[in-house]
């Protein structure tokens, strides 16, 4: 018995470990580490992962209690940083435009405030029906747009 639960034990996380994997500061490149500081001065990484799905390490930190994952290229180019807020914070305008789609009778599974280099501010809804999953992408205006590189 105690065979085939250390048998389970390493495939359970050999499953995980495909997907994301908990780096030390020292493993993760100079470069993603100084654009990090760069961007997030005085911030301080309690979480390095390598995200091997994405081909991207993901920083998390706080500020001011909440919760935030930035997320980098190997060359230290920054891709994307996301933080979950209360549906409640999310503009009317974004709520009225989801109300509008052909979304509106999905159930909301989670929102968040991304930031990306081509747009400072964007708002991510994730929505479920059923089986089916969708990331919405909207502008503070309610436009919904197409991200795909993350």
């Amino acid at each position: 018995m105690k065979r085939y639960f250390t048998l389970l034990t390493a495939l359970v996380a050999a499953c995980f470990s495909t997907y994301a994997q908990e780096l030390k500061p020292e493993k993760v490149p100079e470069a993603v580490r100084a654009e990090f500081a760069r961007k997030h001065p005085g911030m301080y990484v309690y979480e390095w992962e390598w995200k091997r799905k994405k081909e991207l390490y993901k920083a998390e930190f706080a500020v001011n209690g909440s919760e935030h994952e930035a997320y980098f290229k190997s060359s230290g180019e920054w891709v994307y940083t996301e933080k979950e807020i209360p549906y409640t914070q999310v503009p009317d305008n974004v709520i009225r435009a989801l109300r509008n789609s052909e979304y509106s009778e999905w159930k909301i599974d989670d929102t968040e405030e991304l930031s990306t280099p081509e747009y400072p501010l964007l708002y991510k809804i994730e929505v479920e029906k059923g089986k089916s999953e969708a990331d919405l992408y909207f502008l503070p205006d309610g436009t919904r747009i197409t991200i795909t590189n993350f």
